[in-house]
This record gives structure tokens, C-alpha cells and sequence, in this order.
């Protein structure tokens, strides 16, 4: 074969290889004044030079925003969705492993269940 036709095979086997997943490292930064802020800095470094894609939990940030190659948020429960967002693509077509957990959910959520808490108590009053 032709050294032109050999490069274009190897750019449509390129282009139709699936994306390497992500890694992605959740760190919760520690309050101000705390012990372990040093450690928390060293922390981040190292997941910075190793991994695609760092998320920082920041108790109590009210939005999640992008701050010197890290992405921060306020909750572990965002973190875990950026995380789920960042999964690799489903093997049913669609964009990721979220979407297809989400779109393959059987009924539809009417109302939260009180007995998601601890120590909840029924419409009877008791423990559930």
C-alpha cells in the first residue's frame, strides 16, 4: 500500500477508537485554619500532575466553578456528579454511563420517601 493511504487508515482507526476514560481524584479541602492544609496543597499537586480531571469539595460553595485546573463545588453529591458525568461513553449509544442508568430507570419518581433519613418516622409515627 501507499504511505498516503496507510496514514489515512491510521486516522480513521484513531478517530473511531472510544475516548480513554478520564481519571478523576475528588478531594475535600480541608476548613480554614484547620491542620492538614499543607498536606491537602500537596495533595492536590500530585493529583494535578497525575490524573485528567481534579474536583475539589469546598464545604459550603454556594456554585461550581473552574479555579486553577481543578473544578470546585460545594458538596460531595456534586462531586459524585461530575464524576458520573465523567463516565465513559455507555455501550447502548448514548453519551455516558449516567445517561444510560438514568434513561433506563423503570416508573417515575412521584415523591421522596421519608424513610431515606435516619430516625424518620411514617404518617402512623413510626420508625420506618
Amino acid at each position: 500500500m501507499s504511505v498516503m493511504i496507510e496514514r489515512r487508515i491510521e486516522k480513521l482507526e484513531g478517530a473511531m477508537l472510544p475516548p480513554a476514560p478520564k481519571a478523576i481524584t475528588i478531594l475535600i479541602e480541608p476548613k480554614a485554619g484547620a491542620p492538614g492544609g499543607a498536606a491537602h496543597q500537596q495533595d492536590v499537586s500530585e493529583a494535578k500532575r497525575t490524573h485528567d480531571l481534579v474536583i475539589i469539595v469546598r464545604p459550603g460553595e454556594l456554585r461550581t466553578f473552574e479555579e486553577r485546573g481543578c473544578t470546585i463545588c460545594g458538596s460531595e453529591f456534586e462531586a459524585q456528579l461530575i464524576h458520573a458525568a465523567n463516565l465513559p461513553p455507555s455501550v447502548a449509544g448514548y453519551r455516558n454511563q449516567l445517561e444510560e442508568i438514568l434513561r433506563n430507570l423503570g416508573g417515575n419518581v412521584i415523591q421522596v420517601s421519608a424513610g431515606l433519613s435516619r430516625g424518620a418516622k411514617n404518617r402512623r409515627g413510626e420508625p420506618s
